[in-house]
């Protein structure tokens, strides 16, 4: 467990799943009573991590477990958590179908909208609405200290993954743009190390889509291509087990360039699917 500042703990879930993917952190927020931001894996040592955490900072009262978004290493320990707590399950409404499906036993005990108040152990947060990653999207701003829970908006180390039909890369670039302009001093991230230089950090994020949007209109400049291939040339470098969320990035690039009529979706055969330019060649 690593203290951020007094009040605010920080617990690093163990490893599950491929070494190329970056665990998720589970945040402790109050002194004496206490929210739990996300809850972690559905295994046994997620779950067991989590509540050593709890025993060790002396069992505080949990008001509430608050889900920034209904994915499993995020939500997954939920459960055990409330019962081995008490503490009631809060997220945003548009998670909820979601968070069944995931998790069948589970339930949001109450819904979160934007400019909730939330406040546990001494600190306030304010709840935000970030669409993108997934359409109920929640962070959480600690305003007097300036410090913003961002779930998986942003991630300390690597980039987010935004898989549709959930992922909605219009809205996540609204979410990357609506933080740019807030006065933030810290990121503490839903993967990864906490993020001091917020400002650069959002700004690589914008920077890195624009980029692959330009990568991908440049793939399509002599002529139409399928997105596995396009996927294969752009994430190159990409660890193997995570070429398939290579492809889904390049769609959901695409079907953002779509909607803006800067692209257009071609049949293509079998489970192919093909798209061509718009905007004619990119020589840049």
């Amino acid at each position: 467990m690593e203290t951020i500042v007094p009040g605010i703990h920080k617990v690093k879930q163990p490893p599950f799943g491929p070494p190329a993917w970056e665990v998720s952190n589970v945040y402790f927020v109050g002194e004496g009573e206490a929210v739990l931001i996300d809850a972690g894996y559905p295994t046994h040592a997620s779950i067991r991590r989590t509540m050593d955490a709890w025993r060790s900072l002396g069992c505080p009262r949990i008001a509430a477990i608050l889900i920034t978004h209904a994915h499993l290493d995020h939500m997954g320990g939920a459960i055990e958590i409330q019962k081995e707590t008490g503490a009631p399950i809060w997220a945003h409404a548009e998670e909820g179908l979601h968070f069944e499906q995931m998790l069948p036993q589970a339930r949001i005990d109450r819904e979160i909208r934007e400019g909730e108040v939330i406040e546990a152990g001494g600190v306030v947060l304010r709840a935000l609405h970030l669409p993108g990653h997934t359409p109920g999207h929640l962070g959480y701003f600690a305003e007097a200290l300036r410090f913003l829970f961002t779930g998986d908006l942003i991630v300390g180390s690597g980039y987010a993954v935004i898989v549709p039909p959930r992922g909605h890369m219009e809205q996540y670039m609204a979410s990357l743009k609506r933080i740019r302009d807030m006065d933030i001093a810290m990121i503490l991230p839903g993967h990864g190390p906490v993020v001091r230089d917020v400002a650069a950090k959002v700004d690589e994020y914008i920077a890195h889509r624009v980029l692959r949007e330009i990568q991908i209109l440049r793939a399509l400049s002599n002529g139409a291509r399928e997105t596995r291939d396009m996927a294969e040339e752009i994430y190159a470098d990409m660890h193997p087990v995570l070429r398939q969320a290579g492809e889904l990035q390049v769609i959901a690039h695409l079907e953002k360039l779509e909607r803006e009529r800067m692209a257009q979706k071609v049949k293509g055969a079998g489970d192919k699917v093909v798209y061509r330019s718009l905007v004619g060649r990119l020589d840049f």
